[in-house]
């Protein structure tokens, strides 16, 4: 139905068991929706060129008037036939576009977004120029059974991430009653059908049995690994087992204070045998006091590199595969972590400790406890001796005097 609208007749519209829509002669992208309890707001519809209609919410009447809705209208209709009203940008937006500007808002780690971006690449590289609204419940039901098939932790991963950037768009872009532009989030669909898997913690290690094999095969990785950074990336691996610190700190490090620079991960500082983490998530910096065990070459500008170039993952990745087919020990670089804090908790050293050695923050809002324990360096020195005595005698049968 179309009438020419004015104050009375809009008045005069009458509710019914379905809402019902009415629209204006003057404008004819104007209409008024009535719903059965009897609400009336003014909407605009237009169809942008090249793109789906865009539906607009403008007000509720009477509070806002005809000619106000026909004066907003009248504005609004050549941003959203042009493409540059927020309601079409949003409702056009792509995937690859909507992520890109999900990390743009965010301030997360080096490490997170490149597990960001791996994850996109392995799992929804076909979404990618795919309207963001575009994707239905039924599109991540399908799709997230597929990539379960592979990872269910992957498929997990995935997901939350996807669904973080569809929540900050439909947070970020709301009409004028302040209600989302964007529908529900299609992700939805995996809690309401109770299809989020609960992927198992990992529990591998490198066993105490198995660590003197696994330890001559590093050995043995200078020189027998073909690659040009096989020294770099036989010192990443002995140091992560002697540290338990994450392959993507110890791989992003400098030398030194004097090569460090903006995008490194922190420092080695040879004077006092420590690695100064820098916390990008809490804007820290965290001294790791190193055991005798741990021996680095600092001729690089990186700690672990060559030719001016850190070991890349893909050269990690090799690496721990050659131990694997030398050994048949299926170990990824990951265990070395585990490794290091099992053989810390079989010492009886505190919790807190262990935490300081590998890099967690200790002190928080929610551990009181944990926010009144000061670590002194010395100490902490003394326990990372023992951990790394006790996996040397592992890796070698004897530890060291």
């Amino acid at each position: 139905m179309a009438v020419q609208f004015t104050a009375s007749r809009i008045e005069a519209l009458h509710p019914t068991d379905k809402l019902y829509r009415v629209q204006d002669t003057l404008v004819p992208a104007l209409y008024c929706n009535v719903t059965p309890k009897g609400v009336k707001s003014f909407c605009i519809i237009q169809r942008p060129k090249g793109g789906k209609p865009v539906t607009i919410t403008l007000g509720r009447f009477p509070i806002l008037s005809v000619d106000a809705a026909r004066r907003s209208a009248r504005t609004l209709l050549p941003q959203i036939l042009d493409g540059t009203h927020s309601a079409h940008k949003v409702l056009t937006i792509t995937v690859a576009e909507a992520y890109q500007q999900y990390i743009a808002s965010r301030n997360l780690t080096t490490i997170t977004v490149d597990d960001y971006n791996r994850g996109l690449e392995a799992g929804l590289s076909k979404w990618k120029q795919r309207r963001l609204t575009d994707i239905s419940p039924a599109d991540v039901l399908s799709k997230y059974k597929t990539l379960c098939k592979a990872s269910q932790a992957r498929a997990s991963n995935v997901f939350r991430v996807f669904r973080a950037v569809y929540n900050y768009h439909r947070a970020a872009n709301l009409d004028a009653n302040r209600k989302p532009l964007l529908s529900e989030n299609p992700v939805n669909i995996l809690r309401d059908s109770k299809q989020w898997t609960k992927p198992k913690r990992k529990k591998s290690l490198i066993r105490a049995d198995a660590m003197q094999q696994w330890y001559e095969a590093l050995q043995q990785l200078p020189t027998e690994f073909r690659s040009h950074q096989a020294k770099a990336v036989a010192s990443l691996l002995h140091t992560m087992l002697f540290t338990g610190l994450r392959s993507g700190e110890l791989r992003l490090l400098a030398s030194s204070r004097a090569t460090y620079k903006t995008g490194m991960k922190g420092y080695y500082d040879k004077a006092s045998h420590l690695i100064y983490l820098y916390d990008q998530k809490n804007h820290e910096e965290i001294e790791i006091p190193l055991s005798t065990h741990v021996v680095v070459d600092d001729s690089d500008v990186w700690l672990f590199g060559h030719g001016g170039a850190p070991v890349s993952y893909e050269t990690l990745t090799n690496a721990v595969g050659w131990i694997k087919r030398k050994t048949a020990l299926h170990n990824p670089s990951h265990d070395l972590r585990r490794t290091f804090i099992t053989v810390a908790e079989s010492l009886d050293l505190s919790p807190y400790t262990i935490k300081r050695l590998v890099g967690h923050k200790v002190s928080d809002a929610q551990d009181v406890t944990g926010g009144y324990i000061i670590h002194a360096n010395d100490r902490l020195r003394h326990a990372a001796q023992a951990v790394g005595d006790a996996i040397y005698g592992h890796a070698c049968g004897a530890s060291p005097r």
